[in-house]
C-alpha cells in the first residue's frame, strides 16, 4: 500500500521552513506515478520560498513485481535508477512495470547494495 506522511522542512539557503508530503512506502501497481517520479527525479523538493532544490535523506518502501525492498532515496538519481531497474519495478527503458509480485523470485544482485 501506498503511504503518505506530512514533514516539515527547512531550507539549507534561506532558512523558510514549510510542511511537506512525502510518500515513506510506494506500491507499484496502485501509484506507478510515483515511481515514474522517483525514476526521473530521485526525491527532491523545491523551497517555495528561494526555489532552492533539496534533496530528501532517509529510506522508501517499495512493494514491486519481485516483492519489497527499501530504497535509500540519498542516492544519486543514477544509483535509485539502478536499484529500481535491479529489482524490476521498473524496465531499461524506465517504464514502470506495474505487475502484481510473483512466488517465485530470482535473487538480487546485492552489489548494488552499500
Amino acid at each position: 500500500m501506498t503511504t503518505i506522511e506530512e514533514v516539515t522542512i527547512t531550507c539549507p539557503s534561506c532558512d523558510h521552513t514549510w510542511k511537506q508530503i512525502i510518500h515513506p512506502s510506494i506500491c507499484s501497481w496502485l501509484n506507478p506515478e510515483l515511481i515514474t517520479d522517483l525514476y526521473e527525479n530521485g526525491l527532491a523538493v523545491q523551497c517555495p520560498e528561494c526555489e532552492l532544490p533539496i534533496r530528501v535523506a532517509g529510506k522508501i518502501l517499495i512493494n514491486g513485481p519481485k516483492g519489497m525492498f527499501f530504497l535509500d532515496i540519498g542516492q544519486s538519481v543514477e544509483r535509485i535508477r539502478a536499484m529500481l531497474v535491479n529489482h524490476e519495478v521498473v524496465d531499461t527503458e524506465g517504464n514502470t512495470i506495474t505487475d502484481r509480485p510473483s512466488r517465485n523470485h530470482e535473487p538480487v544482485d546485492e552489489s548494488l547494495y552499500v
